[in-house]
């Protein structure tokens, strides 16, 4: 059964229909494809293509459920390079090599395959005049172009069998239509398939299959130094396997093609091997480096996550760790208020992204709910779009990670969660726990930078928790799984804090250490109320000043306010004390903020409303201000002085009487 939606009877539109008269309007050369499949319906397609919208319905009225194809080729103004990930072939992993060698592609248009391949769309323009089909530049790499090729778009569906995979065409980036890069260029004029992998002619030849598999053969025969004439008869004698055979045009056509490169070029461009990059081709003077405007951070969540960058994050177990990192993934997609200082990037709300969760998508629509417990389903539906959530995930070892980076390639993700590493961690035999922790790490950190992806990786902290003064060693885990990542956040509980507040804190290479944040996770949601210092001091602010009212009209001087509120905490049950030395430091910038004022020799303080009272009470026995206590006199702000003061004593007369 095909995937495609048959044509309303309500509406009367065909999706697959309007998707060709949108691709047609682009000036792009449609042709109708078998339904399911991924053959041309048109004999002689390539000159019968069209942009003229009353011959392309024509076409759907007849098959209304054909798949949509388009010509590449100058006449459309593009060309496809084709990544294969089928039939043991890595193309991704060949185009991985290709970019540590020459540089990243440019971001440009990406439609995803139902096999789980690639097309990246590329302009057409004087330097790819010469390009032609070209089927294994590399492995899993191949070429649509020259007006004789054709891909299948989207959203077009294929039926499994005759070389096809079931499933859909998908868009990935819609993004516009990119200049290849000269590398590029010369890759595929120059690249030939059995320098790159060997060869068998298969003894059948299914529907699907036989292009592909008659114009590699022939490169294989030009490598070898075959000419056009000995080219054409070895594929005349194999064309007689195909089920059914090509016509002998066809067969002229691909023996002309292999003819136009150059034999034997002994070059090996997909070589996956670090001691084989050249270190000259990446020299750059400082100079250079310093002038760069282009070398910046590129930010997803603004000091928090960055683009290629490896954050670790951890917290104990019941911390909130998931429902902090949704609110986060909810942030960006602009669905909740944002996290205190930390705001999502100017279009990040466009960006897709994937989240593996150890626990299931029922864990992570609980999350979702937690962070927005009034959440429509239209915004769960916004949400779902470009957010895809993985249940489950491989074990991190050679096929795990090749997963990774397939994903993140495939569907273009800017931001991949692995919540958490602990399920998915592979066991290495014979190395000792710091060795295993830096090699998992670097491979993931290896990927994130290919991919331009940040990746994080949340992780248990250990049991101390926020005792540790270091934030790297609240990771439970060696020094190398810290060396490897680019930034730590950490989430944890204080002990004997009986608020029940989170404390969060980041440091790392690409964001500055920051204060300790202290977040709060209610029937409301998630907040950040402020820093730690800041909140701290003024609950203890606010108990000073409860502390010198009581004790009013003495004065008190700060080892004397720790112990009375170390007492009053001990009689509520408190286990939480302060200390001499941070009352001190408190005092002091209470002082500065003229929020008490010294008033003796020993350092005793008051607030400035009692010191006002005190001066009153002198005044009304004295005939004279003159007679006030000089203490007071120096201890009092100069915003309490002269007609400040008195204005605050009149405003007490009324209440002392």
């Amino acid at each position: 059964m095909s995937f495609a939606k048959k044509p309303s009877a309500i509406s009367g539109t065909n999706p697959l229909l309007e998707r060709a008269l949108r691709y047609a309007r682009k000036g792009w050369r449609v042709i109708p494809i078998r339904p399911g499949g991924k053959i041309p319906i048109l004999k002689n397609w390539p000159a019968k293509a069209s942009t003229d919208a009353d011959t392309i319905r024509e076409w759907w009225r007849r098959t209304p459920r054909a798949n949509v194809g388009v010509v590449c080729g100058p006449g459309s103004g593009f060309f496809v390079l084709d990544i294969d990930v089928k039939k043991g072939q890595s193309g991704l992993a060949t185009l991985r090599a290709l970019e540590r060698q020459h540089g990243r592609l440019p971001e440009t248009r990406k439609h995803g395959t139902p096999s789980g391949g690639l097309h990246l769309l590329f302009k057409c323009d004087a330097r790819t005049a010469k390009i032609e089909n070209r089927v294994s530049i590399g492995p899993g790499l191949d070429v649509r172009a020259d007006d004789c090729g054709q891909v299948v778009m989207p959203p077009s569906t294929t039926e499994a069998g005759d070389g096809c995979v079931k499933g859909r065409y998908k868009l990935l980036t819609n993004l516009p239509i990119a200049a290849a890069p000269q590398w590029l260029i010369d890759a595929i004029m120059g690249g030939s398939s059995s320098e790159h992998e060997p060869f068998e002619l298969p003894g059948r030849i299914n529907d699907g299959e036989r292009d592909d598999t008659l114009f590699r053969y022939a490169c294989q025969l030009r490598h070898q130094g075959r000419h056009h004439d000995q080219i054409l008869a070895a594929l005349r004698l194999a064309n007689k396997r195909c089920r059914p055979p090509l016509t002998d045009k066809e067969l002229v056509a691909k023996a002309r093609s292999a003819g136009r490169y150059t034999p034997s070029s002994g070059q090996n461009t997909s070589s996956d091997e670090p001691d084989q990059i050249d270190p000259e081709k990446h020299r750059r003077s400082l100079a250079e480096i310093m002038r760069d405007k282009k070398l910046k951070v590129r930010w997803i969540v603004r000091d928090l996550l960055a683009q290629g960058a490896l954050p670790v994050f951890c917290g104990s177990p019941k911390t909130g760790k998931t429902t902090l990192m949704v609110h986060l993934v909810m942030q960006i997609k602009g669905q909740v208020p944002t996290l205190g200082e930390y705001e999502a990037a100017d279009g990040a709300e466009q960006y897709p992204i994937g989240y593996f969760n150890e626990m299931g998508e029922i864990n992570f629509r609980k999350a979702v709910k937690a962070v927005k417990p009034d959440i429509t389903a239209a915004e769960v539906d916004d949400l779902l779009e470009t957010v895809s959530v993985y249940g489950q995930w491989p074990t991190l070892n050679e096929w795990g990670l090749q997963q990774l980076e397939a994903s993140i390639t495939k569907h273009s993700f800017r931001l991949f969660v692995i919540d958490t590493i602990a399920r998915i961690r592979p066991a290495f035999k014979g190395l000792s726990a710091s060795e295993a922790d830096a090699k998992i790490m670097s491979q993931i950190a290896a990927i994130a930078r290919r991919t331009n992806c940040c990746i994080v990786v949340m992780t248990q902290g250990n049991k101390r928790g926020g005792e540790v003064e270091n934030i790297t060693d609240r990771l439970a885990h060696t020094n190398q799984f810290a060396a490897a990542a680019d930034d730590i956040i950490t989430l944890y509980r204080k002990k004997n804090d009986e608020t029940r507040r989170r404390y969060l804190q980041c440091v790392g290479r690409n964001v500055q250490e920051s204060d300790e944040m202290v977040v709060v996770l209610n029937h409301e949601g998630l907040k950040i109320e402020g820093r730690t210092y800041d909140i701290l001091m003024s609950e203890t602010q606010r108990r000073i000043i409860d502390c010198l009212k009581l004790a009013s009209p003495d004065a008190l001087t700060p080892s004397a306010i720790a112990e009375v509120l170390n007492e009053d905490a001990a009689r509520n049950g408190g286990n939480v004390k302060v200390s001499r030395e941070n009352i001190r430091n408190i005092v002091r910038r209470m002082i500065i903020a003229q929020t008490v004022v010294h008033v003796g020799k020993r350092g005793q303080v008051t607030t400035p409303s009692i010191a006002a009272k005190h001066w009153l009470d002198e005044t009304a026995t004295n005939s004279s201000a003159k007679a006030r206590p000089k203490a007071l006199a120096k201890a009092l702000p100069k915003a309490l002085t002269k007609g400040t003061l008195e204005g605050t004593a009149k405003g007490h007369r009324g209440v002392v009487g």
